[in-house]
């Protein structure tokens, strides 16, 4: 499976519905994604969408969100010059090293998450199934969303 998911105009599988991934994504983030439309995911579940004037990539760890370009073409530019970052595509390389793999419909999610210093390598990961992955970084993004850096969490996860 590939790093960079894009999602489709279809009903099913539901996690590659551009509406019904949309729809999960304003039902769990709310506000924090409020005039975004979302169109694809990276290896760990970051969103890419589009907003009134951009192309982002939404942190569904931290509700954070960064300009990657002005329109669909630019981003393309922008992820072609950095596909290791934008995709995870050397990550996955690294999770299918250790003899791992993952199906459509799952992305990784960390043990330990990165805010609360989580590090980023393969021993740190867990395979997650959609929705699931975004309901527990959301979970997440809703207690660190613009707390001040270096603000003290105790994260508090939901048992669903």
């Amino acid at each position: 499976m590939g790093s960079l998911h894009l999602y489709g105009a279809v009903n099913e599988p539901s996690f590659h519905n551009i509406l019904y991934v949309n729809r999960i994504m304003n039902h769990e983030f709310g506000s924090m994604v409020k005039n975004m439309f979302f169109f694809g995911e990276e290896v760990f579940g970051n969103q890419y969408a589009f907003t009134n004037d951009s192309v982002i990539l939404f942190n569904i760890e931290t509700g954070e969100k960064g300009k990657l370009a002005g329109d669909f073409a630019q981003w393309l530019n922008v992820l072609q010059a950095d596909l290791e970052y934008l995709t995870g595509r050397g990550f996955i390389q690294d999770w299918n090293n250790i003899g791992e793999s993952i199906e459509y419909g799952q992305r990784l999610h960390p043990k330990l998450p990165f805010v609360a210093g989580g590090e980023c390598n393969v021993h740190n990961f867990y395979k997650q199934y959609f929705p699931t992955y975004l309901s527990s970084n959301a979970n997440i993004a809703k207690q660190v969303y613009n707390l001040p850096e270096g603000t003290p969490i105790k994260i508090k996860i939901d048992k669903k």
